[in-house]
C-alpha cells in the first residue's frame, strides 16, 4: 500500500470523528510539505479528499440576517402603492388611495404602473445593502415588470403587471381596475387563459393572480403553513412505504409569517432528503411543529423520529457538504438554523446553533425530544 492509499484509508475510517480527521490532515500535510516532489501530488489529492468530506469549509461565509427579509416583505405589504399589487382593490376607499398616488380622477393603468415601479425601486434601494435574498427581489421585480431578464415567474407564469394583454384590457375598459375584489365593487375583471398550478389549483383572472402572488410570501390563517407543507408532501413524498408525516397538535394554523414560502419549502424538502439518506432501510418518520419560541420568534421544527442522536461531535463541528449546501442555497437570509439532539461527544440533549451569525455553541437542555430536531427560526 502506497503512502496516499494509506492516508486515504485512514480518512475514510468512520470511527474517526471530524476533529480527529482534521488533526490527521494537519500532521500529514506538515510532514509532506518538507518531503519529496512526489508528495506534491499527494498534497493536491489530500485537498480533494478534504473537499469531499467537508474539511475545507470556511466559516467566513457572510451571514445574512433574516430580519431584513421580514422587514422588506412587511414594508412591501404595507406600502400604500405596492399593497394593491398583492391585495385586490375591493372598495372605493382603496381605489381612492391609488387615484391619489396617481393624481388622476379615475383609474388609469399607465399612471398606476409608473407609481408601482417608482415605489418598488424606492423600496429595493432602501434595502440595497441589507443582503435580502436576491431571488425574492427578482421574483417580485419580474411580477411587477421592473426586472425584465425573465419572461415568466414562479410556476412559469407569463402574466404580470406589464403584460401586453393587461395593458390592452385596461385600454378597452377605461376606468376599470384589473383586480377587483368582488362583483359588488366591479363586475369587469381581466381574465386570461387558465393557468394550471402543480398543486391542482388554477388561476383564471388577474384578481386570483394577485392573491397567488401574495401567498408566495405571506403565511396566515387564509394561507396556513400546514396546507403548504401538505401540498409539498403530496407532490414529493407521497409514499407511505418510505415516509410517514405527522403534525404536532400545537402546529399553528393562524400565525402570520412574512417569508419566501417557496425557499422555505425547498429547505424543508432538503432536510427530509438529507435525513432519508441516513435511514435508507427504514421508513422515515417525521413530526412537524410550527409555533412561537420563548422569545416570540416563529419556529418550524422538523423532527426526525428515527433517532435522537445526530451523528457528529459538537467539538470542532463542521457543516460538511450537505448542510453547507442547505445553508448556501436555502437557509442563509431566510431563517436561522439550530439542531436539537444528542451528539456523539455528549451524553445529554442540547441545542447547536448551526447558523445564526454567532460562533457555534452547544447549550445543554433538560428538554425531552422525540428525535433529531431541525429548527428553523424566523421573525
Amino acid at each position: 500500500m502506497n503512502k496516499f492509499d494509506f492516508i486515504k484509508k485512514l480518512l475514510e475510517n468512520e470511527k474517526l470523528n471530524i476533529s480527529q480527521k482534521e488533526r490527521l490532515i494537519t500532521l500529514v500535510t506538515n510532514e509532506l510539505l518538507v518531503s519529496t516532489k512526489l508528495d506534491e501530488q499527494i498534497l493536491r489529492d489530500l485537498n480533494l479528499i478534504k473537499d469531499k468530506i467537508g474539511l475545507n469549509f470556511s466559516t467566513s461565509k457572510k451571514y445574512k440576517n433574516p430580519i431584513y427579509l421580514y422587514n422588506f416583505l412587511t414594508d412591501f405589504n404595507q406600502d400604500p402603492v405596492l399593497r394593491y399589487t398583492c391585495h385586490e382593490i375591493d372598495d372605493e376607499d382603496h381605489l381612492n388611495i391609488i387615484l391619489e398616488k396617481c393624481n388622476t380622477q379615475s383609474y388609469e393603468y399607465s399612471e398606476h404602473i409608473k407609481v408601482i415601479h417608482k415605489a418598488y425601486n424606492e423600496l429595493t434601494y432602501k434595502y440595497l445593502n441589507k443582503n435580502i435574498l436576491g431571488n425574492i427581489k427578482s421574483l417580485m421585480g419580474t411580477y411587477l415588470g421592473t426586472y425584465i431578464k425573465h419572461e415568466v415567474w414562479s410556476e412559469n407564469i407569463p402574466i404580470k403587471w406589464t403584460s401586453q394583454e393587461l395593458e390592452s384590457w385596461c385600454e378597452q375598459n377605461k376606468g376599470k381596475v384589473p383586480s377587483p375584489g368582488s362583483d359588488r365593487f366591479q363586475s369587469e375583471r381581466f381574465r386570461f387563459t387558465t393557468i394550471e398550478l402543480k398543486n391542482g389549483d388554477s388561476i383564471t383572472s388577474f384578481s386570483e393572480l394577485v392573491i397567488y402572488f401574495k401567498n408566495l410570501f405571506h403565511i396566515k390563517e387564509a394561507n396556513p403553513l400546514n396546507t403548504i407543507i401538505e401540498n409539498e408532501i403530496f407532490l414529493n413524498f407521497n409514499d407511505d412505504q418510505k415516509y410517514i408525516f405527522e403534525f404536532d397538535d400545537n402546529f399553528s394554523t393562524s400565525i402570520e409569517l412574512f417569508t419566501y414560502t417557496e425557499i422555505l419549502i425547498q429547505a424543508f424538502r432538503s432536510i427530509v432528503n438529507i435525513s432519508a439518506k441516513y435511514h435508507i432501510n427504514d421508513i422515515l418518520r417525521i413530526k412537524l411543529f410550527f409555533n412561537y419560541d420563548d422569545n416570540q420568534k416563529k419556529e418550524l421544527k422538523i423532527v426526525i423520529k428515527n433517532s435522537d442522536i445526530f451523528g457528529k461531535d459538537t467539538t470542532g463541528f463542521r457543516l460538511g457538504d450537505q448542510l453547507n449546501l442547505l445553508i448556501d442555497r436555502k437557509i442563509n437570509g431566510l431563517c436561522d438554523l439550530y439542531i436539537k439532539a444528542k451528539f456523539n461527544d455528549k451524553n445529554t440533549v442540547g441545542i447547536l446553533n448551526v447558523w445564526n451569525g454567532k460562533p457555534i455553541e452547544f447549550i445543554e437542555t433538560n428538554d425531552d425530544i422525540e428525535g433529531v430536531e431541525f429548527i428553523l427560526k424566523m421573525h
